[in-house]
């Protein structure tokens, strides 16, 4: 009687292999780029990118000036999130959303969640961005940023922040 082996190719077990490298390589490159810590780093940078999709504070403190991304969670937080970026209220000055396909400016909103107030912004549209102009200095409080996801979905997602009058760098934790 015949033994029937099966071979398995070069190809699959190289495949395998690959696969099986890049499942435990996933802990290493987490802890190497800091994903495993428990807060964001929020960045000051010079603009938004060419391509950046999401929602950015623009802010200058008299000596720097620049964007900031705010990090979006796909479902409303029970509590305010103790790592939201902090910012003082003087130094915001407008809050950029920039997505392929934006939507339509009524659709974004900001709230300010001490007391469920609508922040009232005049909106200023491009081909991929919407700059929001508050008509106001922001009070001291928590903010939250509500807004459809990019691209063709209905879903929305929500971004928080912190104003307080005593930050006074940026960006601030």
């Amino acid at each position: 009687m015949m033994s029937n082996r099966k071979k398995i190719s070069r190809r699959a077990l190289l495949g395998f292999g690959f696969v099986l490298a890049l499942l435990l390589s996933l802990p290493v490159i987490a802890i190497a780029t800091g994903a495993l810590n428990d807060s964001p780093k929020y960045v000051l940078m010079r603009d938004v990118p060419e391509r950046g999709d999401g929602a950015y504070l623009q802010v200058n403190d008299g000596a720097r000036s620049g964007v900031v991304k705010l990090y979006a969670w796909n479902f409303l937080l029970n509590e305010f999130p103790h790592d939201a970026p902090v910012f003082n209220p003087s130094h915001i000055r407008a809050f950029i959303i920039s997505q392929r396909g934006i939507d339509d400016a009524a659709r974004y909103h900001l709230f300010r969640l001490d007391d469920n107030s609508k922040i009232e912004m005049d909106a200023e549209t491009r081909v991929t961005k919407i700059i929001f102009s508050p008509r106001a200095l922001l009070l001291d409080g928590n903010y939250m940023v509500d807004m459809p996801k990019s691209g063709l979905s209905s879903d929305r997602q929500y971004l928080y922040f912190r104003v307080d009058s005593n930050a006074q760098k940026l960006p601030v934790r």
